[in-house]
């Protein structure tokens, strides 16, 4: 799972990738609504649920695998799962806002397609694999207070 970087040494790198995602993606959602590219109150949500699910995966730290289950880690489960979902549904619902405008056409469709095609990545990134078992023999938890189990 992508999150396992915030285990391993250099987690402050997945770290430092998310945060400026995050407040990068609020200025985004601001000068949408202003255009009036972003209209309606359920994707303007959908847009700030991204936002705050992304804080959410940086603050909240997963739980090792094989670990105890955690508040900490059922949260950050939770935003994980809110931030794979909450973008593709911005994407899919502008486009379908603006399929019918002849300027927007191309990028409504475009913007639906890849929507939907994302759908099945986050899915695999987020259900247990074989992988999974190697990662957690390559990468020790280097964040205070975690044992190698």
């Amino acid at each position: 799972m992508p999150s396992d970087y915030a285990l391993c040494p250099g987690w402050w790198l997945w770290d430092g990738t998310l945060l400026p995602t995050a407040a990068g993606s609020a200025p985004v959602l601001l000068a949408m609504h202003r255009a009036r590219v972003l209209l309606g109150w359920p994707v303007a949500n959908a847009m700030a649920l991204w936002c705050a699910s992304l804080l959410g995966v940086v603050v909240f730290t997963k739980d090792p695998q094989g670990g105890t289950v955690s508040i900490t880690g059922k949260i950050h489960l939770y935003a994980t799962a809110l931030s794979c979902v909450s973008l593709p549904v911005v994407g899919w619902a502008l486009g379908r806002r603006h399929r019918t405008r002849q300027e927007w056409r191309r990028f409504a469709t475009w913007s639906r397609r890849l929507a939907l095609a994302a759908i099945p990545f986050f899915l695999r990134s987020s259900s247990p694999s074989p992988s999974t078992s190697c990662w957690a023999a390559t990468c020790r938890p280097s964040r205070p207070g975690w044992s190698n189990g």
